[in-house]
């Protein structure tokens, strides 16, 4: 992320001075440690600060963070006489990596496990405090007694967020094909412009899923053609009146797309494998019915709500597909979704043992215990 892109996109978004990695506070740190340094460190801290300012205005804070840590300790002065010269307001912030001061061992002892490390290890990266939880209102201001408008400024970047996101009622955008596409399908259209919204995603959805079952069908024995075709009718009917044909085919076309792009795609997994239309129009690569896969895992009509379809691309090469997915359903409609990792009880037993010396064999006694 550069100043180009920060400028260019600055427009309702609110910005801060980090940490002491911050560029800001990474200058004023250098010109404390480093006599070379001396207050040219400090004016380039300036002229940064002042550069953000010049961005986002009145949306750009100088944090203040007391945990303990002497770099910190050393500069705190000097971020409050920055603050006093630029008129960039100062708020008080404390970095979180856990919620409560107790859980701090457990946060080393984690970090030792995502590292391969010995707790005793003397070079293990650790915290050399245990100030990094949540605290409480009355605790920051006890914290910042001497400059309680920090804390108090805090609220005004709270006022400033007025979003409100309307959860649980998903609008996938229109499925959209290029001329290309309507060509190769053999589908007629007035040349109006270069990309197109089917007004009518159920009928174009019907036609691909029916396409691809009878190019299925070929390899299929001809005693079970019928019992696939009442299969894919009822998972059709089912998907159109969930309202999802516009989602399945935005799957669709970026699997194809990634097919024509020579990107390796997975043959799936998860629930959608027991879809017959997903199978049909090749989203996945395994034929549900010799196994009596279950439509209803995917897409339940009792119970609404999105249909979720794993896909795997060439890890080298997803970048390009996400991109095709973003330029051309637009980027405010995709997102990537985080993936939450748990360290689950037996397992963690044995990682927490290794963590602390003991052997395998004892650790995994323990971990034996949990049923």
């Amino acid at each position: 992320m550069n100043k180009k892109l920060l400028r260019e996109y600055s427009e309702g978004l609110i910005c801060s001075s980090a940490c002491l990695q911050g560029e800001t506070n990474w200058h004023l740190n250098q010109s404390e440690r480093n006599k070379k340094f001396g207050a040219k460190g400090y004016e380039r801290a300036k002229e940064i600060a002042l550069e953000y300012k010049e961005i986002f205005g009145d949306d750009f804070y100088m944090e203040l963070m007391r945990h303990g840590i002497n770099d910190q300790l050393n500069i705190d002065e000097q971020i409050i006489q920055l603050s006093q010269e630029t008129g960039i307001k100062l708020i008080a912030t404390n970095d979180t990596h856990y919620p409560f001061q107790e859980w701090a061992e457990a946060q080393e002892v984690y970090m030792c496990i995502a590292m391969g490390k010995e707790f005793d290890d003397p070079k293990r990266l650790k915290h050399t405090v245990h100030e990094f939880y949540l605290k409480t209102p009355e605790q920051m201001m006890e914290l910042f007694a001497d400059i309680p408008e920090a804390v108090l400024n805090t609220q005004e970047i709270v006022d400033k967020c007025d979003l409100e996101l309307k959860l649980g009622n998903p609008t996938p955008p229109n499925f959209k094909f290029t001329l290309e596409y309507a060509a190769k399908d053999g589908i007629e259209l007035p040349k109006k412009d270069e990309l197109y919204s089917f007004e009518n995603d159920e009928v174009y959805f019907q036609y691909i899923c029916t396409k691809g079952l009878e190019e299925r069908l070929q390899h299929i024995d001809k005693s079970r053609h019928e019992e696939y075709k009442s299969r894919l009718k009822y998972e059709i009917e089912i998907i159109n009146k969930m309202k999802f044909p516009g989602y399945m085919l935005i799957v669709w076309d970026f699997i194809r797309e990634a097919k024509l792009r020579g990107v390796p795609v997975g043959p799936g997994r998860g629930s959608a494998a027991g879809s017959l239309v997903a199978y049909s129009m090749q989203i996945t690569d395994l034929d549900p019915m010799p196994y009596q896969l279950l439509f209803e895992r995917f897409l339940n009509p009792e119970r609404i709500s999105m249909p979720d379809i794993d896909v795997d691309f060439c890890q080298s090469r997803r970048g390009e597909i996400i991109d095709y997915v973003s330029n051309k359903y637009g980027r405010l409609n995709v997102a990537q979704v985080i993936t939450f990792g748990k360290l689950l009880a037996k397992g963690v037993i044995r990682d927490v043992g290794r963590v602390m010396g003991m052997s395998y064999q004892d650790a995994d006694k323990m971990a034996k215990l949990i049923p």
